[in-house]
C-alpha cells in the first residue's frame, strides 16, 4: 500500500482546487486535480441524489470530493453512502465490495476528499494505515484573526479530547472583519 498526498487552495468565492498524488502498491497512479464549486454544488441538491464528483477510480477504490452539507452516513436518503452506487463502477474483482463504502468520514459541513473502498482487500489496506496513523490527513480552513504561525490547539471538539497542529499560510485584509488568515490544519 502507498500514500496518499493532498492539498486544497483556495481561489475565487467558494472554489477550491485539490491535487492530488496516489501510490498503490507499487505502482505509481499519478496525479489528479478537481475544482469544486461549492455554489454549484448547492444547486444540485434539490430533492434528487446528486451525483458525485469523482477524482479517480479504479477497480479497488474511488476518491470523491465530497460536497459540504452532505453526511457521509446517515438515517436519511441523502448522505455519500447512498449517492455512491450513482456515481462509482461496479467492481469486477473477485473481492469487490457488493456496495462501495468510504473509508473514512467527513463531517457533515466539511467538504474534501473522501477514499472510498471498492474491494475487501483495499479496504482492509486502508483500514490498517488510518488505524496506525499512517495516512496524514490536513484541512484547510479560513479564520478571522492572525494567529501565530505555527501552534496547537487543544480545545475538545464535540465534548472530546482534540490536538490540533496548524500552520498559517496567509493572512489578508478583510473589507469586512479585520483580518482573515488561512490555515492548514493537522489533527
Amino acid at each position: 500500500m502507498g500514500v496518499l498526498f493532498g492539498h486544497q487552495h483556495f481561489f475565487g468565492r467558494g472554489e477550491q482546487r485539490i491535487n492530488v498524488r496516489i501510490q498503490f502498491d507499487t505502482q505509481d497512479l499519478g496525479s489528479f486535480a478537481a475544482v469544486n464549486r461549492q455554489d454549484a454544488m448547492r444547486r444540485n441538491l434539490g430533492d434528487r441524489l446528486l451525483k458525485l464528483e469523482v477524482v479517480f477510480e479504479d477497480e479497488h477504490f474511488a476518491i470523491i470530493n465530497k460536497p459540504s452539507g452532505i453526511p457521509v452516513h446517515s438515517y436519511g436518503r441523502k448522505n455519500i453512502i447512498n449517492m455512491l452506487v450513482h456515481s462509482l463502477q461496479k467492481g469486477n474483482l473477485a473481492d469487490s465490495l457488493s456496495n462501495p463504502l468510504p473509508a473514512h468520514r467527513l463531517d457533515t459541513p466539511t467538504s474534501g476528499l473522501l477514499i472510498i473502498a471498492k474491494s475487501r482487500r483495499f479496504q482492509s489496506a486502508i483500514g490498517q494505515l488510518f488505524e496506525k496513523r499512517e495516512i496524514k490527513k490536513r484541512y484547510s480552513a479560513i479564520v478571522i484573526c492572525e494567529p501565530e504561525n505555527e501552534g496547537t490547539n487543544s480545545d475538545p471538539i464535540e465534548n472530546k479530547e482534540a490536538l490540533t497542529e496548524y500552520k498559517v499560510i496567509k493572512t489578508c485584509q478583510s473589507r469586512y472583519f479585520e483580518k482573515l488568515s488561512l490555515l492548514h490544519l493537522f489533527p
